[in-house]
């Protein structure tokens, strides 16, 4: 059982690094389209 809670523990920090990732990709995105002169 602890070996079950540890592999579903591991799966969850990495989809929520996962999730982190796609969260700064949009706002990388959105500071681009709002500042086209920035070099975006």
């Amino acid at each position: 059982l602890a070996t079950m809670i540890k592999a579903l523990s591991d799966q969850m920090t990495a989809l929520t690094t996962k999730v982190d990732g796609i969260a700064n990709n949009n706002n990388n995105n959105n500071h681009n389209r709002n500042n086209p002169n920035n070099g975006g």
